[in-house]
């Protein structure tokens, strides 16, 4: 037998180790580079989860952690809620007692747990401005609207913000907010007072202002909770800028203007106390004005519930009494 023969099979066995080698290597370096990414993914996700974790816990700055320390949740609320109107009251004055009481056994008698938010304190407000005045005062709504907002205990489509001496026709506001749109980029109130710079004006005082949930986030540049440190931070920040940060419902308007919303005249926001009773009476009774949606300026217990008696009476008359109908002389497109 010649070399050539016995060689041959030689080199076909050869030939058969080397292929089966080589896929051998190809599998070893396709499982490599398969670790490479497993491994390269693993640590881009978890850096990016740092990231994040490390932004929700960076404290505010200037001493501005308080915000979110205080007053978490809802006073005496364990479980969910959600309402269509949320009110807000201002309080802080000597009377503000005597005028809570009024309020509950009146106008809130019938709202629902947690519907009405009593304005509380905020240590970071009464260190750097004093107390529940001027500068104080816009420190602490801004910070009690990062607290609503951050709340997980209560939600709400509409939020209302008024003083402890107004009274709430609560059913006819609640009618009224059926045909509002709460995605339309808009705040409602009684606009032209105070100065918001590029001849602009805020809110008036007294009658109250409201607006959606979803455009309060808009405020803050927000789609949702949770209000992040570094936001809460920019959200008061804006609120006390210049000029007329010593006016909360100017300085809430030219915010709402800055962050893209528009002031919408609200009729029915009375602000300004009534000259008599009979002028009291005469728009209660829809004899005159705007169908009424809050009243500024209650002075006492004794007119709190001589109003609360008239809105009473005149719905046990007629059911239709606080219902919002189409009328060219009242609307809230103005």
């Amino acid at each position: 037998m010649s070399n050539n023969a016995l060689a041959a099979p030689q080199r076909r066995r050869l030939g058969g180790f080397a292929s089966c080698h080589f896929l051998a290597l190809l599998r070893s370096l396709a499982l490599l580079l398969y670790l490479d990414i497993a491994i390269r993914t693993f640590y881009l996700c978890n850096k990016f989860s740092v990231v994040t974790l490390t932004e929700e816990q960076t404290p505010l700055p200037s001493s501005d952690a308080a915000i979110l320390s205080h007053n978490r949740t809802l006073p005496n609320s364990t479980t969910h809620h959600h309402h269509k109107l949320l009110i807000l009251l201002r309080t802080g004055s000597s009377d503000s007692t005597s005028r809570l009481q009024s309020i509950k056994n009146t106008w809130a008698s019938r709202l629902a747990d947690g519907q009405l938010r009593i304005m509380e304190g905020n240590e970071r407000c009464l260190r750097k401005y004093g107390d529940n005045h001027w500068e104080g005062l816009t420190c602490l709504e801004a910070a009690n609207h990062i607290e609503i907002m951050n709340s997980t205990l209560t939600n709400f489509t509409w939020l209302l913000i008024v003083d402890d001496d107004t009274y709430v026709v609560v059913d006819r506001f609640a009618s009224l907010l059926d045909r509002l749109d709460p995605h339309q980029p808009a705040a409602y109130g009684a606009p032209g007072c105070g100065n918001c710079g590029q001849n602009r004006t805020g809110f008036c005082g007294g009658g109250g202002y409201f607006i959606s949930r979803t455009n309060l986030l808009r405020m803050a540049g927000l789609r949702d909770r949770p209000v992040l440190p570094s936001v809460a931070h920019a959200f008061i920040e804006h609120f006390m800028q210049e000029p007329d940060s010593v006016w909360c419902d100017v300085r809430f308007g030219c915010v709402a203007q800055d962050m893209g919303l528009r002031l919408i005249n609200q009729p029915g926001l009375y602000g300004n106390q009534l000259s008599n009773e009979n002028e009291e009476k005469r728009i209660i009774r829809l004899e005159q004005s705007s169908p009424p949606l809050v009243f500024h300026k209650v002075t006492n217990a004794s007119q709190m519930h001589r109003i609360h008696g008239l809105v009473v009476e005149m719905a046990s008359k007629n059911g239709t009494w606080t219902e919002i109908v189409e009328d060219p002389d009242w609307h809230s497109g103005g």
